[in-house]
């Protein structure tokens, strides 16, 4: 050790950042001059920026690096700096294995009561979300199925104090399949690396009280869709859209191209942020700027038959051209807080032409009616921004139950898929 501490100090950070964050921490508990050199904000930054590179012995893979982590990291202290690499020490961890072992997920503990059950490992939306959202390349190479049985978990003993969790969770969840959605080849249909035990699992989840998809009971108020709701649907719909034939007959949402942090106010790691990041999307998702602009999506039509595995999903609605405009009073929150035009919002599918006419509100819902211009038909719509589109259900004008739809912006696809 006398060695190392004879080193100059920029040398040491330099060895330091290519260690993970617990061992830079306890490298710097070592001596006052480890200390002094290791405890710095260009140690902890290197170490988020390249930690994962450093594990595959690659660090010029350009895959394996992190460019929005510049801009992210540039003048943040030096304790959020450490928290963001102690995320990225976790993330590396399930994504390559810890010391070179097998990958061995961990989203699942023994609770700590007279029970026993089984929980979520509470920190999951203290740093994952972030990190997704952030689009740090450590999630390229986790297993999305290791999440399944966590927001399982959390679906089954749903109430106030873990509703946000499981928000969140959903979040992950849906990133993930839609990350594996997008680089699906051959005769693979479906959003997960189905092994048997999986493919139980996600009949499980399918059929859980957490499927977004499931038909409202009788009594449930139309207007009732919310945002537990609709973190859970990108998932059925996933599955829908590949068993009913229509998968590539337009580009669904690819994540890495979602530019979550221009529209998403995501809060730091490590510091209480499951409540804020449940919600951290839904100010400017809700913007006029936002609303405006082409979107395209998929609806099920659930009025005659419940499919036993997936629901039964319409043609998909190509270039639906949105003009959103602010209310005369933006502020007050009782009212709408803008309005979708009538005039000039429209998009079609195979059924032909329609126009669609609406609000959208503080609270994140949006609410149209969306007229066919020939078949004079007309479907009230009402959902919920998430962080993937808008999500939400259809009914007639008398409010009976038709089916559910996922709308995204087409900006979000791969241009080459368009």
């Amino acid at each position: 050790m006398a060695h190392l501490s004879g080193l100059p100090v920029e040398l040491l950070q330099r060895i330091a950042g290519f260690l993970n964050c617990s061992s830079a921490l306890h490298l710097a508990r070592v001596s006052r001059k480890l200390h002094n050199a290791c405890n710095h904000r260009v140690v902890f930054r290197d170490i988020a920026l390249y930690s994962l590179a450093h594990d595959f012995n690659d660090p010029r893979a350009e895959t394996l690096l992190w460019p929005e982590g510049y801009d992210i990291l540039k003048s943040v202290s030096l304790s959020d700096t450490v928290r963001v690499a102690c995320a990225v020490e976790r993330a590396v961890e399930r994504a390559v294995g810890r010391a070179g072992g097998p990958y061995e997920p961990v989203w699942i503990a023994k609770a700590n009561s007279a029970d026993s059950r089984d929980v979520v490992c509470p920190d999951i939306d203290e740093w994952l979300p972030q990190l997704l959202a952030w689009h740090h390349p450590s999630c390229k190479y986790m297993l999305d199925t290791s999440l399944l049985p966590a927001h399982l978990q959390l679906g089954k003993r749903l109430d106030y104090r873990n509703r946000a969790t499981f928000i969140n969770v959903g979040f992950c969840l849906a990133y993930f399949a839609l990350q594996n959605v997008s680089s699906m080849s051959g005769d693979v249909y479906t959003p997960f690396e189905i092994e048997d035990s999986i493919a139980k699992m996600s009949t499980e989840y399918m059929f859980s009280l957490c499927w977004g998809l499931k038909p409202p009971d009788v009594n449930q108020s139309f207007s009732s869709f919310d945002p537990v709701q609709g973190s859970t649907c990108i998932i059925p719909f996933l599955y829908s859209v590949l068993g009913s034939g229509l998968f590539g007959r337009i580009p669904l949402p690819v994540p890495s191209r979602i530019p979550f942090s221009s529209f998403m106010d995501i809060p730091w790691v490590f510091k209480d942020s499951a409540e804020a990041f449940a919600r951290c999307h839904v100010q400017k998702m809700t913007e006029p700027d936002f609303l405006t602009g082409t979107w395209m999506g998929y609806y099920t039509d659930q009025r005659l038959v419940n499919h036993r595995h997936f629901a039964l999903v319409g043609p998909p609605m190509n270039d639906i051209n949105i003009v959103a405009e602010p209310s005369g009073e933006p502020s007050n929150r009782s009212e709408p807080k803008g309005h979708i035009h009538c005039s000039q919002s429209s998009g079609f599918d195979s059924y032909g032409p329609f126009t669609i006419c609406g609000d959208f509100h503080h609270d994140g819902r949006v609410e149209f009616v969306k007229h066919y211009t020939q078949l004079l038909w007309d479907w009230q719509y009402s959902g919920i921004v998430i962080p993937f589109g808008i999500v939400g259900r259809w009914s007639d004008l008398e409010g009976n139950f038709g089916g559910h739809f996922w709308i995204w912006k087409k900006d979000w696809c791969d241009s080459q898929a368009i």
